[in-house]
């Protein structure tokens, strides 16, 4: 089963819209393809929170798609369905391709609302603590920073040191 975009990371639309496109030829080449997959695909691409630059296009699209099933739904003749999808540019790889362009114009302009969600709130920064021990040696079974004994927590990092300023000091003494 494939993945909506909404549970790509990042709501990633370009590789949604290459895994589907790689499943649209299987089945186009197959002679399995309908055009009603193709509304399908806008609707599961309507999904990503990509806001309205994003969305309205796409609503535009689904439109146009729903109005060629219509259509097309008198229609006999096969050659005149797809000259007909891709004169109106509504074949599956034109949609995909138009969603990832969108995408990847949004992502560049840093307009992707998926991409500015604040990162986890929980999670330290990557240099946090980084310089805490950094001229601390051990000694026997003492921390000594600048030959002053340091305190540390069981879990071995330093949790004040009264050899340097900047380290962090205990919230009770």
């Amino acid at each position: 089963m494939l993945d909506k975009p909404s549970q790509e990371s990042g709501q990633n639309i370009k590789v949604f819209c290459t895994k589907v496109k790689e499943l649209c030829d299987e089945l186009d080449k197959a002679g399995q393809y309908e055009l009603a997959t193709t509304l399908h695909i806008v609707e599961d691409l309507l999904e990503a929170d990509g806001g309205l630059l994003y969305t309205l296009p796409l609503i535009e699209t689904q439109r146009k798609v729903c109005a060629a099933i219509v259509k097309m739904g008198f229609e006999d003749d096969k050659q005149a369905i797809k000259a007909y999808l891709i004169q109106e540019k509504l074949t599956y790889a034109k949609v995909l391709e138009a969603a990832s362009r969108e995408y990847k114009n949004l992502v560049n302009s840093k307009a992707w609302k998926p991409a500015l969600h604040a990162p986890h709130v929980k999670i330290p920064p990557s240099g946090f603590g980084a310089n805490l021990a950094a001229g601390c040696q051990p000694v026997g079974g003492l921390l000594l920073c600048d030959n002053i004994p340091c305190r540390y927590l069981a879990s071995g990092n330093v949790d004040w040191c009264v050899g340097r300023d900047y380290l962090a000091q205990p919230s009770s003494r």
